[in-house]
């Protein structure tokens, strides 16, 4: 079978699994009873036996094996690689070996066990370790060897009572840091001095279990008791982590990732802070960073890669986890020995094997495949339900009236981290918004109104690469018939009628009640302008008698005579209206020109008299009887009659928009001097027609 990549894989007779390109021939692995292969899309090379079926995924993990001794497992706790690309491997039953030709072959390094300290039980250990300078540390037990080539190779005997648990380069000052469970050293490349370094006492309780560097380059060591740190010549505890620290690293921004077994926690040199949804269940034992841009995270029996670019950018906690399911099979992992090689792969040593792993591979971020619709159920408020249709179908499908609760199930074929996976679903023609991210495989939407509507799902396991849409049939829901657009019109007419038609018997009764209301309230004005007039009439006649009597003490008896005569017609006029309320405009008027002619008897020519109509005034309109000559008789009466010589009397009218304007001018006394004149009126004349 050949993959995308144009590599040709073959079973050999002898049962191994090769890889075969441009005439290169690589050994994947040793594969018994097997008889037939096949590579799929994802990248998956699959191999068929009789004693089951195998998967290499996407052919990111390569097992290693030395086989020295068969049957039993290699045993390597740490491995290296020096500048000349020779490899070093330290195993604790089986010794320290090496390979100078990309591990096809290896050679056992006798030599440096012929020291009279080595322990006979324990021949290699963790802490392996190149450096920039070409230098190698190579455990042996609780000692170990430093190797320069060409030729600088020097034994360093530590303790035979403890192991040798792990190195760290500082390569601006070309320091290494070597420690034991409970001892600490520095080695210096240059002058190959060897310094022990004096922990405080129980600060670090039990042991030490790995090195690290802060973001200053401070040397920081990690155990039970919380971390220490190195400051000006002095061991600080950091601010607040007091935590039994079992595995460490520094990632691109100078934080530290540290794990206590069974939780990870960021450390920002301020807080812990502790990551929530971590989906191992298994101890964190070895923790390093890949391209400044992922924390890998070794468990004992998985391999998990979290996104940090992701985390630091969005706060989501974005995970790749990989076990046996996803080819990574391994008895236990190694502790704090990943190891980083210049080709970009990672090797991690295992109890029972040599893992390199190919972490572009890994995590290749191309969306999953399209998810599949599996299933779709219709039900109504009554708890009946009806499937439309499974997977094999694909069809439009009406439903009954009254069934208004979608169910739609649906999976994607994913073949790793499928705990992870999320999915996003949308009903078109009911919500276009796609959902937020979630990892149950059910969409439920109930009262759905009637219409028409097609569901759509995608998958994606980090939340950013989505796949490609999977589409539903189209589903109808029909409406009663109080839902249709017919029922809703033809309602919105009814009840406009009916308002209207309220509108029209409300507006019809109010005008009935306020016609009553004015009816009653005219009829009580009548008796009101009647009951006034009565006592205007009585006024007005005992003004002329007065002025009557008057030409009678003064021997004017033709003038007496003459008004009477007019005083006949006027009284004519009065009671031809004692019925009436109001007359027009023209009347009224007529009626104060005949009151004039009375005056003038007396005053003769001192009295002048005067209308001013403005062309557009109605002389139609009707205003009360009597009211203009009131207020004629008052000027004559209180401004004209204490005047000595001539004066005059002005009545000017005038249109108005809401009626007519009424002035009644004259140039007599005024009014403060009336006061003085007239002490014995009573005004009764002006307070009449004021009410």
């Amino acid at each position: 079978t050949t993959d995308k990549n144009k590599f040709a894989y073959y079973l050999s007779r002898d049962g191994k699994l090769k890889k075969f390109k441009d005439g290169n021939i690589e050994t994947i692995g040793q594969i018994p009873y097997a008889n037939d292969i096949y590579n799929d899309k994802s990248g998956n090379l699959w191999v068929c036996t009789e004693q089951g079926l195998y998967c290499f995924f996407r052919q990111t993990f390569k097992e290693i094996k030395f086989n020295v001794n068969p049957g039993k497992y290699d045993d390597i706790w740490s491995v290296t690689r020096n500048k000349s690309g020779i490899y070093y491997y330290s195993s604790k039953r089986n010794k320290a070996w090496l390979s100078a030709d990309n591990n096809n072959t290896w050679q056992r390094i006798n030599w440096i066990y012929n020291n009279p300290y080595q322990n006979k039980s324990v021949y290699g250990s963790f802490g392996a370790g190149s450096t920039q300078l070409g230098g190698t540390i190579l455990p042996t037990g609780g000692d170990f060897c430093y190797l320069r080539q060409p030729n600088i190779s020097k034994f360093f005997h530590l303790s035979i009572s403890s192991q040798l648990f792990g190195s760290i380069e500082d390569s601006i000052k070309h320091n290494i840091f070597i420690h034991q469970q409970y001892s600490l050293y520095r080695l210096n490349e240059i002058t190959l001095k060897l310094d022990s370094l004096i922990l405080p006492n129980n600060s670090i309780s039990n042991s030490i279990i790995q090195l690290c560097f802060d973001k200053d380059n401070r040397i920081v060591v990690c155990g039970r008791g919380g971390p220490l740190r190195l400051e000006n010549g002095k061991w600080k505890k950091l601010k607040n982590c007091n935590l039994d620290v079992y595995s460490v690293t520094r990632d691109f921004t100078g934080n530290l990732w540290v794990s206590d077994w069974l939780n990870l926690y960021l450390y920002n040199y301020n807080n812990l802070i502790k990551l929530k949804n971590l989906p191992s269940k298994e101890m964190t034992i070895a923790l390093t960073t890949y391209k400044n841009r992922w924390l890998v995270i070794g468990g004992s029996a998985d391999l998990t890669f979290m996104d940090l670019d992701a985390f630091y950018k969005t706060g989501k906690e974005i995970y790749y986890r990989y076990d046996a399911g996803s080819g990574l099979n391994v008895l236990e992992g190694g502790q704090n020995n990943f190891f980083h090689d210049r080709d970009g792969t990672i090797l991690w040593p295992c109890s029972d094997k040599l893992i390199r792993i190919y972490p572009e591979r890994l995590l290749q971020t191309e969306a999953p495949n399209t998810p599949e619709i599996l299933l779709c159920k219709a039900s109504a408020q009554n708890g009946q339900f009806v499937i439309l249709a499974d997977s094999c179908h694909n069809r439009n499908f009406i439903l009954p009236k009254g069934f208004r609760n979608l169910d739609f199930t649906f999976a994607a074929a994913v073949f790793n981290n499928n705990e992870i996976l999320r999915y996003r679903y949308r009903l078109k023609g009911y919500h276009d918004q796609w959902s937020e991210p979630t990892n149950l495989s059910i969409a439920t939407f109930t009262n759905i109104p009637p219409g028409a509507y097609s569901f759509e799902v995608q998958c994606s396991i980090n939340g950013l690469d989505w796949s490609e849409t999977a589409v539903s049939y189209e589903v109808r829901i029909p409406n009663f018939f109080y839902e249709t657009t017919f029922h809703r019109i033809l309602m919105i007419i009814i009840t406009l009628a009916a308002v209207g038609l309220l509108s029209t018997l409300i507006s019809r009764r109010m005008r009935q009640v306020k016609y009553l209301k004015l009816k009653q309230l005219q009829q009580i004005n009548d008796l009101k302008l009647k009951a006034i007039r009565t006592k205007a009439i009585p006024h007005f006649s005992g003004n002329v008698y007065n002025n009557i009597d008057y030409l009678i003490e003064n021997q004017q008896y033709e003038d007496a005579s003459r008004y009477l005569a007019l005083l006949s017609r006027i009284h004519n006029k009065v009671l031809s209206d004692a019925d009436k309320l109001s007359h027009s405009l023209k009347e009224e008027l007529d009626f104060v020109e005949t009151y004039i002619k009375l005056e003038k008897l007396r005053f003769k020519e001192n009295l002048k008299f005067s209308v001013n109509i403005m062309p557009k005034v109605n002389m139609a309109i009707q205003i009360p009887i009597m009211i203009i000559h009131t207020y004629v008789e008052n000027a004559i009466k209180h401004g004209l009659m204490s005047k000595k010589g001539r004066g005059s009397v002005a009545v000017e009218i005038e249109d108005d928009n809401n009626g007519i304007w009424i002035r009644v001018k004259d140039d007599g006394i005024g009014r403060n001097e009336a006061v003085h004149y007239n002490l014995n009126s009573t005004g009764i004349g002006l307070k009449i027609f004021e009410k």
